[in-house]
């Protein structure tokens, strides 16, 4: 499973406290950045209940909120959104109890994304607009760079557009600032999707350009399956049906082939006017 994520850029993360010699192709960490890092947490939904679980009968702690967000991540993954949605609510509840910020931030973040996965859309753009209220000196500087992402996403998903382009300016500048290659391949790729809604398919061309360079110059391929499907909406757009066939064709073909769901990987689902193929 390590290197199928490690063919599409993932950073490859696992814990385990007994085992002596290591992978070197997985960076191990403690529990609970792991359970709070991961979009895509490749063990039994079960196991991962259990252990939050055992951790829920010790003293409320960082770790246990951390753990809670990171469950949360894992139910939202496997579409079970209820569920989800509480466990990041006891989640947030708990970070507050304690005073830990950006435990707060994270289980806000999630929440907008379950939100959003659930197509609800206002939801979404209210929890990520409470993020934002975290104090920033108060989180890790990629995290407060994913909150302003995530109020970006929600925003154009619920096709609130006015403003979107000065946050997504903000975003890049920050991603640049940090030298993060795959981070602003993401937010060109976000660029290109408010700018494709908002009927400004020049600017979506060069900026879909640039996220495809940053993407293979930085080897971070899962960034490009996002690419391909956003350049198949740009030539159905531009009225080349049998081109954007083409390209969403090749986008599921590979999901498939590394035994992946498309929808894991769109940030935005698909909806109204972009529902306009299914290639099942």
């Amino acid at each position: 499973m390590a290197r199928y994520a490690q063919a599409f850029g993932m950073r490859v993360l696992g814990t385990d406290p007994f085992l002596s010699v290591w992978p070197e192709t997985i960076e191990r960490v403690a529990l609970g950045p792991l359970l709070a890092a991961s979009d895509f947490i490749s063990v039994v939904l079960g196991h991962n209940s259990a252990v939050v679980t055992a951790l829920k009968d010790g003293p409320p702690s960082s770790v246990l909120a951390d753990g809670l967000v990171g469950l949360a991540a894992a139910l939202r993954n496997t579409g079970q959104l209820d569920q989800a949605a509480a466990e990041a609510g006891t989640a947030l509840d708990l970070a507050h109890r304690i005073g830990y910020p950006a435990g707060e931030a994270r289980a806000l973040v999630e929440l907008s994304d379950i939100s959003t996965y659930a197509g609800r859309g206002d939801q979404a753009v209210a929890w990520a607009v409470q993020a934002r209220q975290v104090p920033r000196d108060r989180l890790p500087a990629w995290f407060a760079r994913r909150v302003d992402s995530t109020l970006a996403w929600a925003l154009v998903y619920n096709a609130e557009l006015d403003g979107v382009p000065e946050l997504c300016e903000q975003c890049l500048a920050a991603a640049r600032t940090a030298g993060d290659l795959g981070e602003q391949a993401d937010v060109l790729c976000l660029m290109v999707v408010a700018a494709r809604k908002g009927g400004q398919l020049t600017a979506a061309r060069a900026w879909l350009r640039e996220s495809a360079e940053l993407a293979v110059y930085g080897g971070y391929p899962l960034r490009m399956i996002d690419v391909v499907e956003q350049g198949g909406h740009l030539c159905a757009a531009t009225g080349r049906p049998a081109e954007a066939v083409t390209l969403w064709s090749a986008v599921t073909a590979q999901c498939e082939a590394a035994g992946l769901r498309l929808e894991q990987f769109r940030q935005i689902p698909v909806s109204g006017q972009d529902a306009t193929l299914n290639l099942k």
